[in-house]
């Protein structure tokens, strides 16, 4: 009976301190390092456009989650008129975003969560424009001050969290096999 208690206990402690531990890695996106295909280097506003840069050393084997933080400083986008963006890491589409006339200059906060993606630690983000904006109609710009991307891995149980289901599991099933033992000496 004690022992069915204390395995309960330990089960109750799993549920209560279970959490993830989630590695990650933030770099400069774009940086003075990326590779751009925008007008004058800056400006974006039709499919040619692109940013890309690859991140070695990240020591991440794989990554289910993307936080990209843009800085907008330049939307200069008329009415009605729109810039799409596709997000790649590694070739792959992980998602998109669009910037409208009248958004307004500053942080841009997008996260994407995705299977994972292999890498070996090594790991290239693209962001390419999708759409033409009509001639006189405007473009948009980031800054690479205040731009950064996070590259997450996935998310593993706590250690702790583990050694205490383990000891849980292991106090039943011991307690269950002396119950039985005791049925049969019956």
């Amino acid at each position: 009976m004690k022992r069915s208690i204390l395995a309960i206990a330990c089960l109750a402690m799993l549920v209560a301190t279970t959490r993830q531990v989630q590695a990650g890695v933030m770099v400069d996106f774009p940086s003075s390092s990326s590779t751009t295909t925008a007008s004058s280097g800056t400006y974006f506003f039709n499919p040619t456009h692109t940013v890309f840069e690859e991140f070695s050393g990240t020591g991440l084997v794989s990554i289910d989650l993307l936080e990209l933080i843009l800085d907008v400083d330049f939307n200069s986008l008329r009415s009605g008129a729109f810039v799409n963006f596709d997000v790649f890491l590694n070739s792959s589409l992980v998602g998109n975003f669009t910037i409208n006339d009248g958004d307004p200059l500053g942080t841009l906060d997008l996260d994407f969560a995705f299977p994972a993606i292999t890498g070996g630690g090594t790991y290239t983000v693209l962001l390419g424009v999708t759409n033409t904006v009509p001639s006189g109609q405007g473009s948009v710009g980031f800054s690479e001050i205040n731009s950064t991307a996070t590259f997450g891995d996935a998310a593993v149980p706590e250690p702790t969290s583990l050694a205490i289901f383990g000891i849980g599991a292991l106090v039943l099933v011991v307690s269950r096999r002396r119950q039985k033992v005791k049925m049969d000496l019956v």
